[in-house]
């Protein structure tokens, strides 16, 4: 008989954040080789939390991508700006091992594969999240193999 898990009753798990229990974000690895459970399991959190526009998904016709250079403009919330710093914070704590500068193989030595990544991330100023997160997306898009 395969593995078998009992499930929680929707009714009190809906109210109770069960769901982020049952899929829990997965740690990006270095080379990017789980890239696809990664975004899948980040983007969940997300849609969950009702945070896709802060990565440039629109969830529906009322709630825009909330880009860095409009939160103030659009309602002068610091609120807004610190979910957006929150967002940030949430996506490169788990992109953290592909994110970080590499350690050194041989002394005086070091490979970096992520060296295109860090420097995008060097350039996000303003720490925008969908600038991340389309930064570490489009990377991991580019080493996986063709379908």
């Amino acid at each position: 008989m395969d593995e078998t898990m009992k499930l929680p009753e929707v009714k009190n798990a809906v109210y109770n954040n069960t769901a982020l229990d049952l899929i829990p974000v997965v740690k990006l690895k270095e080379d990017l080789d789980n890239i696809p459970e990664w975004e899948h399991s980040v983007r969940f959190y997300f849609r969950y939390q009702k945070h896709l526009a802060y990565i440039g998904e629109q969830v529906d016709e009322h709630t825009p991508y909330i880009r860095t250079h409009d939160h103030l403009k659009s309602d002068g919330s610091e609120d807004t700006h610190r979910r957006r710093l929150f967002i940030y914070s949430l996506i490169w704590k788990s992109a953290e091992a592909a994110i970080s500068p590499p350690k050194a193989a041989l002394p005086g030595f070091i490979s970096d594969q992520n060296y295109e990544l860090r420097s995008k991330i060097r350039e996000n100023r303003e720490h925008d999240p969908k600038l991340l997160w389309d930064s570490i997306c489009a990377l991991g898009a580019s080493r996986l193999p063709p379908i």
